[in-house]
């Protein structure tokens, strides 16, 4: 029986964060474009987010390097909840099933490409949601309440020294007289319990 080739659809994810499963994670040589080729693996996620990716799989390739700066590391150390020993190697395939968040954003090795894409990061739980923004505030509002308006003070006489030339001079209020705490209830002593 022959093995009949197919067109291939290929789907731009756009960027953003998304619900996914690991649909699966499997072995896979690509070419290094340096004319040899590159083992690694291969991640596919199947998104579950409401939206127009829902449904779609979005793919990842990493290679096996086991080090705190290899992408399938730090993609097994945020799948665990913790940084495994890189001495260890772990079995990847370990994922498959795993819920999960995956980060979209543009390329950064592709910079001139504004339209492509790519799988940045892997996160277990979902992100942060920000705090909606809170509405404009008016100056008023922001200055708090309307401070209340300070007590007439009595006009200002004049001072013998500018008597009858027009002018008054202010004197100072005399500040308010302090209020004396209230006065202890009397108890009767029979009152008491002991």
């Amino acid at each position: 029986m022959p093995l009949m080739t197919h067109k291939s659809e290929y789907k731009q994810i756009a960027a953003g964060t998304f619900y996914s499963v690991i649909q699966s994670i499997a072995a896979k040589t690509i070419p290094d474009g340096k004319g040899g080729e590159s083992s690694g693996a291969e991640w596919k996620f199947a998104i579950g987010s409401q939206g127009p990716h829902y449904g779609d799989v979005a793919e990842a390739f990493t290679s096996l390097a086991w080090s705190p700066r290899s992408k399938c590391y730090q993609w097994a150390t945020s799948l665990l909840g913790y940084a495994p020993d890189p001495e260890e190697p772990i079995d990847i395939e370990m994922f498959v099933g795993y819920e999960c968040y995956i980060i979209v954003a543009q390329d950064p090795n592709k910079p001139d490409r504004n339209k492509v894409t790519s799988l940045q990061r892997v996160i277990r739980e979902a992100p942060p949601v920000p705090a909606p923004p809170r509405p404009a505030q008016t100056p008023q509002q922001q200055a708090g309440p309307a401070p209340a308006a300070p007590a007439q003070a009595a006009p200002a006489q004049p001072s013998p020294a500018t008597k009858g030339k027009g002018k008054a001079s202010a004197t100072a209020a005399p500040p308010p007289a302090p209020v004396a705490p209230p006065a202890p209830a009397e108890t009767d002593p029979d009152d008491i319990d002991f």
